[in-house]
């Protein structure tokens, strides 16, 4: 059996303007796990597609694969840029995850994700990084001899508010160098947060 969600609404990151591809309706740019391919069987895994529209579009995004088939709605501004952020069940091995764009019944774009997925074990941590990349990997070698079954993703505080808590449940904490998930409302949704001075500890 298909297991078919519609979620209830689109989180949108900021659209930008960018030069659009050709004559192609809608493009769909990339498909990003938000976690670096990490993921936990029986938790959502959160992803990112972006698009871009030439014409603007209104319809429905599918990230289909392995018996689901997750949709949201979109509405797409002409010559705009948009990333959609968009749960998938964990679990899955990654083969056959495609994104179709479809308009009542058509499929306008399509395309296949590319990207390699980790199943995480029953004692491995999943911990989001503040601050970009180069700091995430910063963390990531200061605790790899330690903590081996840690295992980091760098992270940006519009992701971590526009998720639904079931998207990110199966993220075991998040560090900061700043404030920067202060405004997010991970610590009143049951996550945890700590500062870099905490998690050394």
């Amino acid at each position: 059996m298909v297991n078919t969600l519609m979620v209830a609404a689109l989180f949108l990151a900021a659209s930008v303007d960018t030069p659009t591809n050709g004559d192609a309706p809608v493009v769909i740019k990339e498909i990003v796990s938000l976690t670096d391919g990490y993921h936990r069987a029986g938790c959502w895994h959160p992803f990112e597609v972006v698009l871009l529209s030439s014409k603007g579009f209104e319809g429905e995004l599918h990230l289909e694969g392995e018996g689901a088939d997750i949709a949201v709605r979109v509405h797409l501004q002409p010559g705009k840029e948009t990333s959609a952020l968009i749960p998938f069940p964990g679990g899955r091995s990654g083969e056959g995850i495609v994104v179709r764009l479809r308009a009542s019944d058509a499929v306008v774009a399509e395309r296949r994700y590319e990207g390699r997925l980790t199943l995480l074990g029953e004692r491995e941590l999943l911990v989001g990084v503040g601050g970009g990349r180069a700091r995430m990997e910063e963390v990531e070698r200061e605790w790899k001899e330690q903590e081996p079954t840690w295992k980091f993703f760098a992270v940006k505080a519009e992701q971590v508010a526009a998720f639904p808590d079931v998207a990110l449940d199966g993220v075991d904490a998040l560090v900061h160098d700043g404030k920067e998930f202060a405004g997010t409302g991970w610590r009143l949704r049951g996550g945890v947060v700590l500062s870099s001075t905490e998690f050394r500890e």
